[in-house]
């Protein structure tokens, strides 16, 4: 985003790391983040939504995860008091409880703040990209299917084995691809900010498909950055991190070119 003196700066993004579920290797990325946010010309930073998993957090359960990860942001924020950091909510991580703790945090820190569905910069939007997931989907539609998946006690039981079983089968792979195909993600991506009236943009920034990629469909760039998650041999060398320029450019982004 342009600074005060017009010139460029730079825009950190990370998504879809999906920490506390067993097929996350995000947590990597995670510890990572201090290193790159060093950098001079990182500004601000954009948590694009599914950084924690409440549904499949199994190991310490939903109420300790939604308390170690409010913990977890807090304690980035505070480290960098230069970077405006701004959390986008996904339909994993949008439990009430967890938006009661970022809503506290915002009003506690002046360069922190939470947003349910999407981050306006000049031309570029920042979405999670749920919103594609069906032809219509409206805004209230879209919170209470992420509240009621993020809100609860998580799985078990039956659904905790079938997990486990689609890990190990690698299938939890083919949501990268199925039915995520990009050119419908973007048509129903530009639906839904056209019918929120969000107007003027050229830039689509969004996750949820675990996906990375970089192309223009009908006059709009859409950016995803991809996700550490499953098995995959080919990946960016920074899945689920990107960073964006005022200019539209992409800046370095680690992405794979042959995904």
């Amino acid at each position: 985003m342009p600074d005060s003196s017009g010139a460029s700066s730079v825009t950190l993004v990370v998504g879809d790391l999906h920490l506390f579920a067993a097929r996350s290797k995000g947590i990597k990325y995670w510890k990572e983040l201090p290193a790159i946010l060093k950098k001079d010309d990182v500004e601000s930073c954009v948590l694009m939504g599914d950084i924690f998993d409440f549904p499949w957090a199994r190991q310490i359960g939903h109420d300790a995860a939604v308390a170690q990860a409010a913990q977890m942001v807090e304690k980035l924020v505070r480290e960098f008091p230069k970077v405006d950091f701004h959390y986008l909510f996904g339909n994993h991580d949008q439990s009430p409880a967890f938006e009661c703790l970022l809503t506290t945090l915002s009003e506690e820190l002046s360069k922190f703040s939470a947003h349910e569905v999407y981050l306006r910069f000049g031309e570029i939007v920042f979405m999670h990209g749920d919103a594609a997931d069906h032809r219509k989907m409206s805004v209230e539609t879209l919170l209470r299917r992420r509240r009621v998946r993020a809100g609860g006690s998580g799985h078990g039981g039956i659904q905790e084995r079938i997990y486990r079983i689609v890990v190990a089968l690698r299938i939890d792979e083919a949501p990268s691809w199925l039915p995520f195909f990009p050119t419908l993600v973007h048509r129903r991506l530009r639906a839904f900010i056209e019918q929120e009236g969000i107007h003027g943009i050229e830039h689509v920034v969004y996750g949820h498909t675990h996906r990375s990629l970089d192309r223009v469909d009908q006059g709009v760039r859409f950016t995803n950055a991809g996700s550490p998650i499953g098995y995959r041999k080919k990946r960016p060398l920074c899945a689920g991190c990107g960073w964006v320029e005022r200019k539209g450019e992409m800046l370095g982004l680690p992405m794979d070119p042959s995904a």
